[in-house]
């Protein structure tokens, strides 16, 4: 290989290394503006006796308003066998009721999770994501 085939290599090779760090620094930026503007409040009624049933409330604050829009709010917990639910909704809140009752579901200590994407007819994106830990007794 010739030096000048060697230094055209290297050469693109530092050109392609910083294009690639340039868009990974803009993804982590975006993602962290994203992320600072909405705030996920979970409530619930827990603790709950073991057998009745857990409502769950999440609200999706975007700089601390209910702004309407196109919103995914994907619930699941972490209990075996675990409890799901999607909704769409233009609502910048959804509800999610579950009962933890019979063998399957001993009292203790649960997690429940909420992701919340924004849909678009090109892409869904999600926006933020909080747990909440809850007790059955």
């Amino acid at each position: 290989m010739t030096d000048t085939r060697q230094r055209q290599n290297r050469q693109l090779s530092e050109m392609l290394y910083s294009i690639t760090y340039v868009v990974y620094s803009f993804v982590v930026i975006a993602s962290t503006v994203v992320c600072e503007k909405y705030e996920l409040k979970i409530t619930s009624n827990a603790p709950a006796v073991h057998g009745s049933t857990i409502e769950f409330h999440a609200d999706l604050y975007t700089y601390g308003e209910l702004d309407k829009g196109k919103y995914k709010f994907y619930w699941k917990d972490d209990a075996i066998p675990q409890h799901n639910y999607q909704n769409t909704t233009s609502e910048p809140h959804s509800d999610f009721s579950v009962t933890y009752s019979g063998d399957d579901y001993p009292p203790g200590w649960y997690t429940m999770e909420v992701v919340v994407e924004y849909t678009s007819w090109i892409i869904d994106y999600r926006l933020t994501s909080k747990r909440m830990e809850f007790e059955v007794t």
